[in-house]
């Protein structure tokens, strides 16, 4: 192994992991950081080894524990680390970069754009499709809602205590003497185009510090250029066959999706109601399972993937359908559900294909199956990861997303990449 990238939530370490695995360079990601094993018992051969260390939504100190453990047991001489932090800054990022640069001994080169999504940096101060990032559609995240632009802001106001030194796109020819003199913890990169990503990646290379970086999937591909990975091309495979799409998503931008996927005649079966069942205390999972309306949304899902139909099985369609409770509880309750669900259409269905939205379902669903890795293989389109993994001997596709990515087509995209018609 010669990366070790350390992800918060699991769409986000399969965004990050594809970037490298796209350039036939071999990366495992695992599920998570409890179904990670040590180095000296790494069953395979790859190059990039990712961990979702599942710290979004933990508090500041959880978030540092978890990440310096990791970075302590895998971070050994010799390998490259980068921690992928959320596009839209969501989630426990001071948390991940203090615990990075304390346990590594070096500054953090952090460059948190990803241009080709519309997440730029311009004076440390983040913008998502030309609107500032806390007035974005990521304000409205009902877990974790951004309410600030500003990096430094951001960092200001946590409990981390890292000196920071922004650097501007113009800039960085004076970088190395920026470097000398600063001598800060974190440096904070602007970006603004796929272009500045290289002469960032460049500059940094350059001045020797590329053991220790940070930002989004963006700059996570431009690894490749700079770290001497043994590279193996895949074998090709045919993908083909109906899709099982879950959302557990409550992000507009996947609502969108799934109105257009409804539109272009795809079957939808929302679980409204019987989250609100889960909202108002129940969480017998077995007996909602076994009651009327969870029969009959699983009858109709088999009725239709068994004429190789795809389906479409959502938390929510609408923001109108989201639950007012957002207790820890109810979200792990709505996930085990979600996964128990799944499940059953997997193994009742023979599903060979599943597309998750949203980091938290993809982690409760393959724990569910007992998955702990999936190989990366590349990207339907932007923000959407292909992956592999084995199930009851089968080798299955999953394809994932973060709710706010991707373009409203996205789900008739997925499903034309499977050889369906619509």
């Amino acid at each position: 192994m010669k990366l070790l990238i350390l992800s918060d939530d699991f769409t986000g370490a399969l965004d990050t992991g594809v970037q490298l695995s796209s350039q036939n360079i071999p990366t495992t990601v695992y599920v998570s950081a409890r179904g990670a094993v040590p180095l000296t018992m790494e069953p395979d051969d790859a190059e990039v080894l990712v961990i979702n260390a599942e710290t979004r939504h933990l508090s500041y100190e959880e978030a540092y524990a978890c990440t310096q453990s990791l970075l302590k047991r895998y971070a050994v001489p010799g390998v490259y680390v980068y921690v992928k932090t959320d596009s839209a800054l969501r989630g426990n990022i001071a948390a991940a970069c203090q615990a990075a640069v304390d346990t590594c001994g070096s500054p953090l080169m952090f460059v948190p754009a990803y241009p080709a999504l519309g997440r730029i940096t311009r004076q440390s101060v983040c913008y998502v499709n030309g609107k500032l990032l806390e007035h974005s559609i990521f304000r409205n995240d009902p877990r974790t809602p951004t309410l600030q632009s500003s990096i430094l802001d951001i960092f200001r106001s946590s409990k981390a205590h890292f000196s920071m030194c922004p650097v501007p796109v113009s800039g960085l020819a004076a970088f190395p003497e920026q470097l000398a003199a600063a001598k800060s913890d974190v440096y904070i990169f602007d970006c603004e185009t796929d272009r500045d990503l290289e002469q960032i990646a460049d500059t940094i290379h350059k001045c020797g510090k590329y053991g220790l970086t940070a930002g989004c999937a963006g700059f996570a591909a431009t690894l490749a250029s700079h770290i001497p990975f043994h590279r193996a091309a895949p074998e090709k495979a045919a993908y083909f066959g109906p899709v099982l799409f879950v959302s557990g998503s409550a992000n507009a931008v996947t609502f969108s999706q799934i109105a257009f996927a409804r539109e272009h005649g795809f079957q939808v079966l929302s679980l409204a109601d019987m989250i609100e069942r889960c909202a108002q205390g129940r969480d017998d999972i077995d007996a909602m399972i076994a009651d009327t309306p969870a029969q009959r949304i699983l009858s109709s899902a088999r009725e239709s993937l068994s004429h190789n139909r795809p389906v479409v099985l959502a938390t929510a369609c609408c923001r109108e359908e989201l639950s007012r409770n957002n207790s820890p509880a109810f979200h792990e309750t709505v996930a085990k559900l979600t996964a128990s669900l799944v499940q059953l259409l997997i193994e009742q269905c023979s599903v060979e294909n599943i597309a998750v939205f949203g980091g938290d379902m993809v982690t409760a669903i393959l724990k569910q199956l007992a998955c702990t890795k999936v190989t990366a293989h590349g990207e339907i389109t932007a923000g959407v990861p292909l992956c592999t993994f084995i199930h009851q001997g089968k080798l299955r596709c999953l394809i994932t997303k973060s709710g706010g990515f991707g373009s409203e087509d996205t789900i008739l995209a997925i499903h034309q990449f499977f050889g369906g018609n619509h």
